[in-house]
């Protein structure tokens, strides 16, 4: 698998890009870019390894990176 370069446009008078998802889970490409990139995760289940930081900001330096929170699990029970 080969990372993928993202394309992030910024305006000529912009510096910074805002970027709001909503979703139970999201799963990413293993992609790329030069933008840094500080993520904030409001609520999640998931295992998060960055050195040896737990919080909720994280922030990335540019190039190459992945997040991948997978589908959450069920299991179904039947009476």
């Amino acid at each position: 698998m080969k990372p993928v370069l993202e394309q992030i446009e910024l305006g000529k008078k912009q510096s910074i890009l805002v970027f709001e998802y909503n979703a139970p889970y999201f799963d990413t490409p293993w992609h790329f870019h030069p933008q840094h990139e500080l993520v904030h995760i409001e609520e999640s289940v998931s295992t998060k390894y960055i050195g040896d930081y737990v919080g909720f900001y994280v922030f990335l330096f540019k190039n190459l990176h992945i997040w991948n929170l997978k589908r959450p699990q069920f299991q179904c029970l039947v009476n």
